[in-house]
């Protein structure tokens, strides 16, 4: 197995990067820019000079407010470049692995949602990823989508790091902070989750494929344990979702269940609770030292 990944600098992609080489797993970044940059021709010319079998494309623009007020750019982003590498890929017979979200189930039921539940996403961003899912699966000879969400890990400094930054929020609100008492997801650990990406490689899986953490939650239980975690002396006021006057219409319900890798023999992802207690150990001692 060699690997080629995108976003290799974001929460998921450097995780992956880093578990790889600690596992004597080849593993090149790509640079999505620079691919593009150079075109086609120039761009497969040096994944086959890689000798990469695998390309995990982490790579996406995830900014769910702005791709709805910039819909065009969104779309070239998440779908126009997956599909670019997907032609950089077909002709050297690499396989595809294309990291989705369970946010593109959409709205309409309140349990967490299975592998076979219908797709109808509510915000140009989940449409983008739906969109992106379904080139993947025509244009791939041998594709597997990963649908996951509200993902945790990384260092204290990236600028996305969900988990790092309600630390920070708790320690200058002044005693209280808000959160979403209504809307539902998995938080995920990235390296949970790419312990099964390397499994899933291996096994040569194909398909399209939930794969969160163990168990549902809000965003106010998700806020309230990190912010218990981290030992902050604050209060965690569970707010409605209208407070926060957000631009996209993110469904209620982003939690999803791992149905089809249970059929499979290929899940054992563990509580999200176990699982943050564990990446909180290493990351308040970074955040202190900020």
């Amino acid at each position: 197995m060699k690997l080629a990944i995108t976003g290799s600098s974001g929460l998921l992609g450097s995780t992956l990067t880093g578990m790889a080489e600690e596992r004597g797993v080849p593993a090149h970044s790509l640079d999505r820019g620079a691919l593009t940059a150079m075109g086609l021709v120039a761009a497969r010319e040096q994944l086959r000079t890689l000798g990469a079998d695998t390309l995990v494309h982490c790579a996406a623009n995830t900014d769910v407010e702005w791709c709805e007020q910039n819909a065009q750019a969104c779309m070239r982003d998440n779908v126009g470049l997956t599909e670019f590498l997907l032609n950089v890929c077909a002709p050297l017979g690499i396989k595809f692995v294309f990291i989705s979200s369970t946010g593109i189930y959409g709205n309409y039921q309140d349990r967490p949602f299975t592998d076979h539940d219908a797709v109808h996403p509510t915000t140009v961003h989940h449409a983008s990823k739906w969109q992106a899912e379904q080139v993947v699966m025509a244009l791939n000879a041998a594709p597997l989508v990963v649908r996951t969400g509200w993902l945790f890990g990384g260092a204290a400094s990236m600028k996305k790091n969900f988990v790092a930054n309600r630390i920070r929020e708790a320690r200058g609100c002044g005693g209280t902070m808000q959160s979403d008492q209504s809307q539902w997801g998995n938080p995920t650990y990235t390296l949970d989750l790419a312990h099964h990406l390397l499994r899933f490689i291996e096994a040569g899986l194909v398909g399209t494929f939930n794969c969160v953490n163990a168990g549902p939650a809000t965003r106010f239980d998700y806020v309230s344990r990190i912010v218990a975690l981290a030992g902050e002396q604050v209060e965690v006021q569970p707010t409605p979702a209208a407070h926060f006057k957000r631009v996209a219409k993110v469904s209620h319900n982003e939690a999803a269940v791992c149905s089809k890798l249970e059929q499979f023999g290929l899940y054992d992802m563990p509580d999200w609770q176990e699982s943050l207690a564990a990446y909180m150990k290493t990351l308040v001692k970074e955040l202190d030292n900020e």
